[in-house]
């Protein structure tokens, strides 16, 4: 982050909030950010391919066109050529298995440094518990999406990490500590609101999974319910649905 702001609290409230340390002209840039972490929609990514790090989309412009008319006819529009002569699609990247996909090395390196050194699977093995968590979700959390469990697992994977690397548990763990949670939101059953009225039984199912899939008993915190439903809230109230298209 640029200095031009500061992380500031404002209120029990508001919480934290973004501070201005000047004055800014219209379409000054501001700050530019990475997410701590990110990843496609479940639905998302089952439709158009992305950078499973990045974003940046893998979908070739013509392809886009179909998809979101429904029509197998693309129609001579010129800024296609245009776009793709500024944006050209480079090589794409797959991890071991093949179900993930990256725009660059850079991003596939990063990935597996990160998080993706846990997560691969066995993509033959239908009864891995991350594969069945998959389909667990969509099978009950239909478009538009409002979270994803994958998030959970790469945070916790993330964590696991930075475990491995002689980082003790406590500073692993602060940087998602740091978001906003507020307790009201989570009495009322913020993420009930986006789900089905048998989200409470589901979710059991889907908590267990993640357990099965990434247990570590040095942070058996984290894998609590309590734990699981808060990342979950946390999610909800704090993460930003992005498009990344070039």
């Amino acid at each position: 982050m640029t200095l031009n702001v500061e992380v500031s609290w404002i209120s029990n409230e508001k919480e934290r909030g973004l501070k201005a340390l000047k004055d800014f002209v219209p379409e000054e840039e501001i700050f530019i950010e990475d997410p701590i972490v990110s990843c496609q929609f479940l639905y998302n990514r089952q439709y158009f391919p992305g950078c499973s790090y990045c974003m940046k989309s893998l979908e070739e412009p013509e392809n886009m066109l179909q998809r979101l008319s429904g029509s197998v006819e693309i129609p001579n529009l010129p800024f296609i050529h245009e776009y793709k002569e500024k944006y050209p699609q480079g090589d794409v990247y797959t991890n071991n298995n093949g179900l993930e996909v990256y725009c660059s090395k850079e991003c596939r390196e990063k990935a597996y440094k990160e998080f993706q050194n846990l997560l691969d699977v066995d993509g033959r093995d239908p009864e891995h518990p991350l594969l069945k968590l998959e389909e667990l979700w969509k099978s009950f959390h239909y478009p538009p999406e409002t979270a994803t469990p994958i998030l959970v697992a790469r945070i916790i994977a993330i964590i696991r990490n930075k475990l491995d690397e002689g980082i003790s548990a406590e500073e692993a763990m602060a940087p998602f500590l740091s978001f906003k949670n507020d307790k009201k939101n989570q009495e009322i059953g913020i993420i009930q609101k986006f789900l089905d009225e048998k989200f409470e039984t589901r979710i059991k199912d889907v908590h267990q999974l993640i357990v099965d899939a990434l247990y570590d008993p040095r942070i058996p915190e984290l894998f609590t319910m309590d734990t699981f439903q808060t990342l979950l809230c946390t999610i909800c109230l704090n993460a930003q649905v992005c498009f990344k298209l070039n």
